[in-house]
Order: structure tokens, then C-alpha cells, then sequence
């Protein structure tokens, strides 16, 4: 493994359900990989906020996170990519 810190979203008790697990951004530089889907479930069953906050909050306050070495990967699940294709 890289001597590259992995960047895991806090508090991390809350967001652990929601890794899927370790993925390879490049050679040498693994990284979280978390659910978005589990992260706005996350989200909105301890902050109290809907669905649509949440996902406001992910795509404003977290998603950006993957940009940073270190930083997390974010899946969407395929049925929901899936449906905006259509």
C-alpha cells in the first residue's frame, strides 16, 4: 500500500455503513470508496433532513472531498444513473 493518508468522512461511527470498501484511484493511491446512497441515508437519519437537503449537503459539503490525495470515491447505484439516462 502507498504511504498516502486515507481521508475518511467524520465522525466515522456515523458514515462506516456506507464504505463498500478500498478502491485504486491510480497506482499506488487507494481510496475509500463509499455509497452515496448509504452517505444521504446517513445523512438524513442523523441530522434530520429529507432527501433532497441531504443530497444537497453530499453534493456541496462532502463529494468534493474525493479531489484531495487521500480523499474518498462516491458510487451511485446503477438504477438511479440509470434512471436519468431516460
Amino acid at each position: 500500500m502507498s504511504d498516502i493518508k486515507l481521508i475518511f468522512l467524520e465522525p466515522k461511527d456515523r458514515f462506516r455503513p456506507a464504505i463498500l470498501g478500498i478502491v485504486w484511484k491510480t497506482v499506488n493511491h487507494p481510496a475509500i470508496c463509499y455509497s452515496v446512497d448509504l452517505v444521504i441515508k446517513a445523512l438524513m437519519k442523523h441530522d434530520s433532513i429529507n432527501n433532497e437537503d441531504a443530497h444537497e449537503w453530499f453534493v456541496y459539503n462532502i463529494e468534493s472531498l474525493q479531489h484531495y490525495q487521500g480523499g474518498p470515491m462516491f458510487v451511485y447505484e446503477l438504477d438511479h444513473y440509470l434512471d436519468s439516462l431516460q
